[in-house]
């Protein structure tokens, strides 16, 4: 990228990303959403992509429903919008997936839906390498680390063996999106 370019991005960047950890972050992990922020897993701020991101939207009657926009194939730009319902529980955010849940997701490739017919062979693979965690609860508890937040993993109350990821919280309209990654494109 060019220096003078690079600048403009940085500051604009930084207007766009919060990776500072207020304490009652830990004990309301979705405080910023409050305010539009989506959470970006794995963030590379030299692309603006994610591994996947979380938008939490509250309803009515106060309960959030998370859309989690994530790779249906990690070497295609083919992403899917799964609706979970979660809590806040113990500063952790909870929710169990079904595969309905699965099955009725938005599959789509280059940011345009796919049609139902020709996403559901696709969503029921999904749904079928999902098995594992399908119908299981996954708390995700978010812990200060360096620029950011690492999210912690436990199923059904156990510490699951899943690797930690990075997260960071961004506006919303900040440009950031799931894509594959390309090797040169990774970190931030």
């Amino acid at each position: 990228m060019l220096p003078l370019v690079s600048a403009g991005l940085a500051l604009g960047s930084a207007l766009a990303i919060d990776t500072s950890v207020p304490d009652e972050l830990v004990q309301n992990p979705l405080a910023p959403a409050q305010s539009g922020m989506v959470q970006c897993y794995d963030p590379s701020t030299a692309d603006h992509s994610c591994t996947a991101i979380a938008t939490y939207h509250r309803g009515r009657d106060g309960a959030w429903t998370d859309t989690a926009t994530i790779l249906a194939d990690p070497a295609l730009p083919l992403t899917v919008d799964i609706d979970i319902p979660v809590t806040v529980r113990g500063g952790a955010v909870c929710g169990t997936m079904s595969r309905e849940q699965v099955l009725a997701g938005k599959l789509r490739l280059l940011d345009r839906q796919v049609p139902a017919q020709s996403a559901l062979p696709v969503l029921v693979h999904l749904a079928d390498t999902m098995a594992s965690t399908i119908g299981h609860e996954l708390c995700t508890r978010f812990v200060p680390a360096a620029g950011g937040l690492e999210a912690q993993y436990a199923i059904t109350g156990v510490a699951a063996a899943l690797d930690p990821q990075r997260v960071i919280w961004v506006r919303a309209d900040a440009g950031f999106h799931v894509q594959p990654r390309r090797a040169n494109a990774a970190g931030g």
